[in-house]
């Protein structure tokens, strides 16, 4: 029996999912997103938009399905399919945490679409393996998160051997209560992401959820698999098990919960030598290793050649690597200042540089919206901490393009925040090339933007143009004193 896509029934397409009741002129059903005692969810006939009068969530049938977990391109009319009549029927049982079985979901599959039912209808929709929260946990038991019981399915052998709980979920925001914080408290979180959408969105809704309550989140990414919907369980089937624990390791961290160490400070403290800061370019820029800093000047007096001339400087001298991610210039542009550096500085050195510099043009772009990360913003920091990881140096030029509003302290404080957090974790160091005042080039009072700015550096050092060159002041450094802090002149322009 062929399957028909559903266009406009919707009472038809919900009572698969909730027993409707007609109460005068409304349309109402038990909400299946919270705990629902009298009817209280809302389905407009004509438009097929739902809202619930008891815990608020609304939106129109394609969100409905997203948030019970079904994907609309499969779904299709109860009228129209013979139940018996398909190629494959799963069926996953949903149960509370002391195993006992709350609902059965049914996986219904044929010609490549699918659909699902629920029984009983109207239920609260609950985490996927719940049961294995009590029976299992432990503060050395990650919890693996994965979008969809067939996903969940395909993670156990492999949890099994990890000594990880695998949870399943279809919408985490409406499925995760507070009841379950005790379990998920102190935890190591994997989130496995479908390549797609609702994949990323349920991940940022993850991450929101549990930050106050986890010890670490990862995330897995299928972002180099350009097949939208590609997921976990598509990757176990293509792949070996030795690729799967190399793709485990290599999980990128959302969240990493402040680490905290307690120092007695006595007798043998006081004659214990103290080791000394790593610094790099200590005859330019004397900057301690694993900080997160600022170069600034007025437009035009040098400081993105400034900065070349350094990435030159410490590959030729300590072998050092230096990512620049541009917001502005062109890679062409670039190259062609390197390559007048090397030439007029560096005798034409090219084989002590190469490889050791790597240029990432990003467009111009907005890291955060009404006080969210954006997707595009998420994306920048991951690339942030992808160079910081091969790099001992990033500079970002200029850093006033990366803010919605430079003036705006909040803003400004939350993503030196998140790049710090980046420095720390990785030992590397990030740069920001950021612009004075045009009337102001010797102080701190002379920088564009919020105090944030200043603050928020753990080293901050002005450029000024003079004679053939520059001369670069650090007017701030918190882990040196300040009379180790430089003012160098270096010849650039001659």
């Amino acid at each position: 029996m062929g399957l028909a896509l559903v266009e406009n029934d919707y009472l038809s397409l919900y009572s698969k999912y909730l027993d409707i009741k007609k109460v005068g002129n409304n349309y109402l059903a038990i909400c299946p997103f919270h705990e629902d005692h009298n009817p209280s969810f809302g389905i407009n006939p004509e438009t097929g938009a739902f809202h619930c009068f008891g815990c608020g969530i609304h939106g129109n049938y394609k969100r409905f399905l997203e948030l019970m977990g079904v994907d609309n391109m499969g779904e299709f009319k109860n009228s129209n399919l013979d139940l018996n009549d398909v190629d494959n029927v799963t069926v996953y049982v949903y149960k509370d945490l002391d195993g006992n079985e709350l609902y059965k979901k049914f996986r219904y599959e044929k010609d490549g679409k699918k659909t699902f039912k629920i029984e009983p209808k109207g239920v609260t929709q609950v985490l996927y393996n719940l049961q294995q929260l009590a029976q299992k946990r432990s503060m050395d038991t990650e919890i693996w998160l994965a979008e969809g019981e067939k996903c969940a399915e395909a993670l156990k052998p492999f949890a099994i051997d990890a000594n990880a709980i695998v949870l399943g979920f279809n919408s985490f925001e409406i499925q995760y209560q507070e009841y379950l914080e005790e379990f998920f408290r102190q935890a190591n979180i994997v989130v496995f992401e479908d390549n797609d959408e609702t994949g990323y969105r349920n991940t940022k809704a993850i991450q929101k959820t549990l930050e106050p309550v986890v010890n670490t989140i990862r995330v897995v990414r299928f972002r180099g698999n350009t097949t939208k919907g590609y997921d976990v369980a598509d990757f176990i089937q293509d792949n070996s098990e030795d690729n799967f624990w190399v793709l485990l390791d290599n999980a990128d961290y959302l969240y990493k919960n402040v680490e905290t160490q307690k120092y007695v400070i006595d007798m043998e403290a006081f004659t214990q030598p103290i080791p000394e800061p790593q610094i790099l370019l200590p005859d330019l820029l004397n900057i301690p290793k694993g900080v997160i800093g600022m170069l600034a000047s007025r437009g035009g007096e040098g400081k993105s050649m400034f900065s070349l001339y350094c990435a030159i400087d410490g590959a030729i001298n300590d072998g050092m690597k230096t990512t620049f991610i541009s917001l502005e210039d062109s890679y062409y542009i670039i190259l062609y200042r390197l390559k007048h550096l090397i030439d007029t500085y560096f005798n034409s050195n090219y084989e002590a540089v190469a490889g050791k510099i790597v240029v990432e043009r990003i467009n111009h772009i907005n890291l955060l919206k009404d006080g969210e990360w954006t997707r595009r913003g998420n994306y920048f920091f991951e690339k942030v901490e992808e160079h910081l990881t091969n790099s001992d140096l990033v500079f970002i030029d200029p850093v006033g393009m990366l803010f919605p509003d430079e003036n705006n302290n909040e803003s400004v404080e939350a993503i030196f925040q998140r790049l710090m957090r980046l420095t720390e974790r990785t030992n590397s160091n990030v740069v920001m090339i950021h612009h004075l005042r045009k009337k102001d080039n010797d102080s701190k009072e002379g920088l564009r933007g919020a105090a944030a700015l200043f603050d928020n550096s753990r080293w901050v050092a002005l450029l000024q143009r003079y004679y053939n060159g520059v001369k670069v002041k650090i007017i701030k450094n918190n882990y040196l004193p300040m009379a180790n802090n430089t003012e160098t002149t270096v010849e650039m322009f001659s």
